[in-house]
């Protein structure tokens, strides 16, 4: 079995970028076409993916289109990159047993959290929250191993060993903000936890994949 080309990594560095793009446009349009004022702090981004709010107040079509479709773009990108990552990883020269059980790893995860974040969007939590639920979990549970895979790759055409490293040190940053976010809720200085920490782990996530978006771009320019 033969390495990704740079040809289909440039591709994919195109279907990344695309990704990038949309789908912070589309959350913040969802937020404005909500059918009641949406209060970032207060509310979980799923709400803008409701068909009905809670108290029965249909969502404009706009927003939970908006909103899911985006979740299902970022799912199916994501699901691409870790793929071809981890394939690239796996199949690199003279790999060992333990870098390819590495790689391939790396593929699965990635193919499971961007199955969960298809799943959550085509399943609004108002639609069936038990199923919602269950594909959060999938989608964190994926994306949650991927990240550190990729923190201690060694260098290759995704990324250098420095770069992967650096986003150890933000894991570290952000899980950091995140205890402190929650040391102070339970002391009751910071009431509305969940819905920040929600935020702040989607901005970290989205961060790592415009990052190396844009390297695997640099990568394959040229060639």
């Amino acid at each position: 079995m033969k390495a990704p080309s740079n040809h289909l990594l440039r591709r994919v560095a195109w279907l990344l970028l695309c990704v990038a793009v949309y789908v912070p446009v589309a959350f913040l349009l969802s937020m404005v076409v909500y059918a009641k004022p949406y209060v970032w702090y207060d509310q979980y981004l799923s709400a803008l993916g409701l068909i009905r709010l809670p108290d029965g107040t249909p969502n404009t079509i706009a927003s939970w289109l908006l909103f899911n479709s985006a979740l299902v773009v970022a799912g199916i990108g994501s699901a691409v990159y870790f793929l071809v990552r981890g394939w690239d990883f796996a199949i690199s020269s003279s790999p060992t047993w333990f870098r390819r059980i590495r790689g391939w790893l790396l593929a699965a995860f990635g193919i499971m959290g961007g199955a969960g974040l298809v799943m959550i969007g085509l399943i609004p939590y108002d639609c069936n929250p038990d199923w919602h639920n269950y594909s959060t979990y999938i989608a964190l549970g994926g994306l949650g191993h991927v990240v550190p895979l990729c923190v201690f790759s060694p260098n290759g055409r995704f990324a250098n060993r420095s770069v992967n490293l650096s986003w150890g040190a933000v894991a570290v940053l952000v899980g950091t903000v995140l205890c402190a976010m929650r040391d102070l809720a339970l002391k009751g200085q910071l009431l509305r936890y969940g819905p920040c920490q929600q935020k702040l782990l989607v901005l970290g996530f989205y961060l790592f994949i415009v990052t190396h978006a844009i390297l695997l771009f640099r990568h394959t320019a040229h060639r």
